[in-house]
């Protein structure tokens, strides 16, 4: 984002037929080479039983941190 460490995404999956998706925005900050963070929201929306909402309208947080993982 503009030359620093940290990067925005969102990604989005939605059946236009059904009326359900999934939105899932990140927020990533790259601390060093070997370590980075990752906070992700997914919002699922749509009626109960639908392909990418089985269970409704639902909010999920996730974070996560990576360490090391060398590249070939």
């Amino acid at each position: 984002m503009f030359g620093s460490d940290i990067s925005l995404s969102c990604f989005w999956l939605g059946n236009l037929a059904a009326g359900s998706g999934m939105v899932v925005p990140a927020l990533s900050w790259k601390v060093t080479d070997e370590l980075d963070f990752t906070v992700r929201t997914s919002f699922a929306y749509g009626e109960q039983g639908d392909e990418l909402s089985p269970n409704g309208d639902a909010v999920t947080l996730s974070v996560s941190a990576n360490f090391g993982g060398g590249r070939f």
